[in-house]
């Protein structure tokens, strides 16, 4: 409605680092205001299916940049929520999984505190189990039950 158009251009080696910015971005031009928190519960059948080692698919030319900038990640349940861990980057401290659709319990989002925070959906197998997880932002991970936790 306001006719306006919002181009940026960043020459800049890391993802992570563009995602804070875009963000502030687009909510300033639409002067759009923070986005609140989802307080709903995380789905039972999540928080008991996704816990487990998660890495990239074979193929180092397709997944260079996944692992390079977080490489494996870790779900884990902590009381009634779940916490994602990389084992670099920026998740490496961890980061909260809150459910991000109320019609699908298995598509959460990281609580980063971003304007737009990274979003990722569990991929269950024909059993339930969680068996992959998909990023918005980065390839597809699959999980390892051979890998240790490490956190």
């Amino acid at each position: 409605d306001a006719d306006q158009a919002v181009v940026v251009h960043l020459n800049h080696e890391s993802d992570h680092r563009f995602r804070h910015i875009d963000g502030e971005i687009v909510r300033a031009a639409l002067d759009a205001s923070d986005q609140t928190r989802d307080e709903r519960p995380t789905d039972p059948g999540i928080l008991d299916a996704a816990p487990g080692v998660y890495e990239p698919e074979p193929g180092h030319l397709t997944n260079f940049r996944t692992v390079r900038e977080h490489g494996r990640v870790q779900v884990t349940a902590r009381g009634r929520e779940l916490y994602l861990r990389s084992r670099r980057g920026i998740w490496r401290k961890g980061a909260r999984m809150v459910p991000a659709d109320p019609h699908d319990p298995g598509f959460l989002a990281l609580d980063t505190g971003e304007p737009e925070p990274p979003l990722v959906a569990m991929v269950r197998d024909e059993s339930g189990r969680v068996a992959g997880l998909r990023f918005d932002r980065l390839v597809s991970l699959v999980r390892n039950d051979r890998l240790d936790p490490w956190a």
